[in-house]
């Protein structure tokens, strides 16, 4: 399935972080994959958004583009294996967008070891 990448502003979302591409795997590894890993869902399909760079950075503008782009383009599910540390007016209006047009939004939880909450429980309107 094609994505974006929101770093580089092309249609590469190539993972040269390697988180994404690990929790994809996590998400959707094929039964057949000749390496002896399964996915949790083998028969979803993976929309790559690229929305942070090789050193594990992004900004909430990129995030908030990449989610509104995931569900423009049919996302049902969006997964957000990332943290932040602020509030982000931008990144709660892309959350509502997406709940809105019917995606779940998947959160982090425990990265870095941090106890503090990354994202809040948000209600489409």
């Amino acid at each position: 399935m094609p994505g974006y990448d929101f770093i580089n502003g092309d249609s590469d979302p190539q993972d040269d972080h390697g988180h994404g591409a690990y929790i994809s795997g996590i998400i959707a590894a094929n039964a057949d994959n000749g390496t002896g890993v399964v996915g949790v869902c083998p028969e979803c399909s993976i929309m790559p958004i690229k929305v942070i760079d090789g050193s594990g950075m992004g900004t909430y503008a990129e995030v908030a583009a990449g989610i509104a782009w995931a569900a423009d383009n049919g996302a049902k599910i969006i997964n957000l294996s990332i943290g932040g540390y602020a509030y982000s007016q931008a990144l709660q209006e892309a959350v509502l967008y997406a709940q809105n047009k019917g995606a779940l939004i998947i959160a982090a939880g425990g990265n870095q070891g941090i106890s503090v909450r990354h994202f809040k429980r948000l209600s489409p309107d």
